[in-house]
């Protein structure tokens, strides 16, 4: 009879304690205490304009976020780096590191690079994102550098824009759109490891006036309905150089800590992270190379003949047909849904 009632005892200080542990990590972090701590670090370099927790649904790829909407007080090279304890085994705390890059007010910023802005202007409101799930214990650091000289604010196009036009066929093609201008048309070849190779044809624009659409660049004619947005087009707002705008600060370096026998942590991984938007955002002056045709090649073509001489494939004579549509912003499988009320 004690056995059983010792064991009873222990069955329930076992269920306790999963209890509290399930409790305790399934505890928001507090909006209020990760609002002063963030001011605290940040409050002398970043106005904090608002800020919101939210949650993203599973068919987004879930998880629960911090956005902290801010707005740079001067132009420089800041880093934001937050670090917080790991529910998990595997790991002992981690860091997260957000790069952001502010220049002078009216600035150019520049294309987004694989869905990421490389930098923005004074004035902008700029959305960073703290990750909750899974965190608790959240410290805040950061670390900026003033800007050498004036030239470092200019893009690379600014700098070189000479290299904008190699390779390029300016064969005319019919585009209906009034806010970018095509330029032209260039081929790249993408060997494989075995013979044979992917073609692709991509299709140059230039932003010229503001306006507000969705691209659809193919190799063949569009036969949808005219008052519908195809599914692939590309949603794009082209805005003067002195609008402000809202964007995420979307690309960060993540390092995993693991607590060594030795009691010390050590870093056991690191990996970098993008908060990626479909949506691209012009200033006159910006260019975009859109894919428009993907072709592999096997060795079997080449083999046949079907290679023109000279290494032309016929593919590449495809010209690109362009069509505009409605604006429509998908917001479910990327983080365009943090910007979908603040579109200018």
């Amino acid at each position: 009879m004690r056995l059983r009632i010792v064991l009873v005892a222990a069955s329930l200080l076992v269920c306790f304690a999963s209890t509290t542990a399930q409790t305790r990590r399934s505890t928001p972090p507090d909006s209020a205490s990760l609002r002063a701590s963030f001011l605290a670090t940040f409050g002398n370099d970043f106005e904090l304009v608002q800020d919101k927790i939210t949650s993203r649904s599973n068919e987004s790829g879930g998880g629960d976020f911090w956005l902290a909407f801010v707005k740079a007080r001067h132009p420089g090279y800041f880093t934001l780096q937050y670090s917080f304890k790991r529910n998990d085994k595997h790991y002992s705390h981690e860091e997260r590191e957000i790069h952001i890059t502010v220049a002078p007010k009216g600035c150019r910023r520049g294309p987004p690079s694989s869905g990421v802005y490389p930098r923005f202007c004074l004035g902008d409101t700029i959305i960073v994102p703290v990750l909750l799930s899974g965190g608790s214990g959240f410290e805040f650091k950061l670390t900026k550098q003033a800007p050498a000289t004036d030239e470092d604010w200019k893009t690379f196009d600014e700098k070189y824009p000479e290299s904008r036009d190699g390779n390029l066929d300016k064969t005319p093609v019919t585009n209906p759109s009034e806010s970018l201008r095509y330029v032209g048309r260039r081929a790249y070849k993408l060997l494989h490891r075995k013979p044979g190779y992917t073609l692709q044809l991509l299709a140059d624009f230039e932003a010229v006036k503001p306006g507000k659409f969705n691209l659809l660049v193919t190799s063949s004619a569009y036969s949808g309905p005219a008052d519908k947005t195809p599914a692939g087009s590309i949603p794009i707002i082209v805005v003067d150089r002195s609008t402000p705008l809202t964007l995420i600060a979307g690309r960060e370096q993540v390092r995993g800590f693991t607590m060594g026998h030795s009691g010390q942590e050590y870093v056991s991984s690191t990996s970098g992270n993008s908060y990626m938007t479909s949506l691209i955002v012009l200033q006159p002056g910006d260019r975009i190379s859109v894919l428009y045709l993907s072709a592999r090649r096997d060795p079997l073509f080449e083999r046949q003949g079907y290679t023109r001489p000279g290494g032309v494939d016929p593919a590449e004579a495809t010209a690109p047909v362009i069509s505009v549509h409605p604006f429509a912003l998908e917001t479910r499988y990327d983080f365009s849904a943090w910007l979908a009320d603040y579109l200018p």
